[in-house]
């Protein structure tokens, strides 16, 4: 029986070591495709890939090795045959440059930096006690806010005199991006901004009393500039993005020749994003759109320990531009990202439950940050009123409505009239008081429009009796048709219609004529 139990427990042993063998010694065959060609390489299993030699392209950074759309990298374990895609990132190097503002002794304006080929945001206007600020000159010549910037730019403030006689010429951009109103003195020139922009149309050009504007004409008066466009007709692509598990990205509709936005990355559970994909290739967001295409989301697995020792923490920013979300480690800090930019607005803070987020406070669960804005001043570039003239009879009213562009403009209205004794006016609300002439005046932003209003005493009217014609007079000396009643002396009465050209009375003994009513 011992030597059963011994020949067992060696025959036991000799199969372990065999198994332990196998597992230590056996090889997988690994194909490595780089640019569509593989390279198949046979690695022990169980070991890693560090002492694959990185791939090289020309014009390329290797990044990672992809397995099935999720990265790995060299502590990757070779437990089975597998194929390996090598993913690249085209080298391309951002240039940056610095716009100084030089007020000549206005307010001061920070510099700013933008990137090549961007075009350079117009800043706000610098103030200097007894001037208007003009314009900004580059070398001497008005500066094209719709050039792309190539370089470092030093642009100076130009400003007119506030005793020199100068207009305003203001931009009607018809629900376009705002324009503000440029300054001009007698006879000059007004520079040409950049063009508008309005969502699903294509600027032409400025118009002025419905002909096109030419900007070498000499300014001798307030000017509005109104913006004409035509309904964009270029096609359009569609541009999908496959989250490949992770929560939907939704679909972009894209014109022709225009780019991409980038989305907000994809949350996979258990995973960290990395990019997105066209075909094999890293996507870059700056190419125009030609065709319609699908993004492949790609993703790096996170081991357990550090799935269940970090958070995913998400940035809501209200309609601004996509902020990717942070994977914090517990007690680490939320790293505080670029301020997110909303068309029409200034970003103020970051909040947690309405409170202000402090970037400082150890992250400790997982939270989304809410972006709160402040509304940017949008100024009136034009105002119309329904009517330029009106006549009144004391004691009627008459409202005048008022049409302002842009219509969500900050500023406001303010009525006045010319003689409060003759007619008040309250939000366009003319109401008459006595007889004579007054100007009601409606003004925003400095832009003033005017409606004469005639008020006109009411016409009182009577009845004259002339040879046996009965006719019906106002005090105004007209005569007019309408109808009355005759009371006679024998207590008898009767209603008539009266025309201008009168009627004719019986022979009965009028005593009284009551409810004169004009027609």
């Amino acid at each position: 029986m011992k030597k059963i139990i011994g020949f067992i427990i060696v025959l036991l042993l000799a199969l372990i070591g065999v198994a332990t063998y196998s597992y230590f010694t056996a090889f997988y065959t690994v194909a490595f495709i780089v640019d569509g060609t593989a390279r198949k390489e046979k690695i022990k299993k169980n070991s890693s890939i560090d002492d694959i030699a990185i791939p090289q392209k020309a014009g390329y950074k290797f990044l990672y090795w992809m397995d099935d759309n999720t990265i790995v990298d060299s502590s990757y374990i070779v437990k089975d045959n597998a194929i390996l895609v090598a993913l690249f990132e085209k080298v391309k190097e951002v240039k940056k440059y610095t716009i100084k503002f030089d007020t000549d002794g206005g307010s001061e304006i920070k510099d700013t930096i933008v990137v090549e080929n961007e075009k350079l945001k117009e800043p706000v206007q610098p103030t200097k006690e007894g001037y208007i600020f003009k314009e900004w000159l580059l070398d001497d010549n008005i500066y094209d806010f719709d050039t792309v910037v190539t370089k470092n730019l030093t642009l100076k403030a130009s400003y007119l005199k506030e005793s020199v006689k100068t207009f305003t010429v203001r931009f009607n951009t018809d629900g376009g991006s705002y324009i503000s109103n440029k300054i001009v003195e007698q006879n000059g020139k007004v520079g040409k901004p950049s063009n508008p922009i309005k969502q699903g149309y294509h600027f032409k050009y400025w118009s002025l009393d419905g002909k096109e504007f030419n900007f070498n004409n000499s300014i001798t008066n307030d000017l509005t500039l109104k913006a004409i466009y035509e309904k964009d007709q270029r096609k359009t692509y569609t541009v999908s993005f496959d989250s490949v598990g992770g929560n939907e990205i939704y679909s972009q509709t894209i014109i022709d020749g225009e780019k991409a936005i980038k989305p907000s990355s994809p949350v996979k559970s258990g995973y960290v994003f990395a990019n997105w994909l066209l075909d094999s290739d890293i996507y870059d967001f700056d190419t125009p759109v030609t065709k319609s295409i699908t993004l492949k989301a790609v993703y790096k697995k996170m081991d357990e320990e550090a799935s269940k020792n970090s958070f995913v923490i998400t940035f809501n920013t209200n309609g601004g531009n996509s902020i990717d979300y942070q994977l914090v480690e517990e007690n680490g800090k939320v790293t505080k990202p670029n301020d997110p930019v909303k068309e029409g607005y200034t970003f103020k803070e970051w909040k947690v439950n309405g409170k202000v987020y402090d970037f400082d406070t150890p992250v400790t669960s997982e939270f989304s940050l809410f972006a709160e804005y402040e509304k940017n001043y949008v100024a009136a570039t034009d105002l119309t009123l329904s009517k330029s003239k009106v006549e009144l009879e004391v004691g009627k009213t008459e409202k005048l409505v008022a049409t302002i562009s842009p219509s969500d403009t900050d500023d406001t209205i303010t009525w006045n009239t010319s003689d409060e004794s003759v007619a008040t006016v309250k939000n366009g609300l003319v109401t008459a008081l006595k007889a004579g002439k007054i100007t009601i005046t409606a003004t925003i932003n400095g832009i003033t429009k005017e409606c004469e209003v005639s008020v006109i005493s009411p016409v009182v009217y009577s009845y004259e009796i002339i040879e046996n014609v009965l006719y019906i007079k106002g005090s105004d000396n007209e005569k007019y048709s309408g109808t009355l009643t005759i009371n006679y002396s024998d207590e008898t009465s009767e209603n008539v219609s009266v025309l201008k050209t009168g009627y004719i009375l019986s022979e009965k003994e009028i005593s009284f004529i009551t409810n004169i009513k004009v027609q």
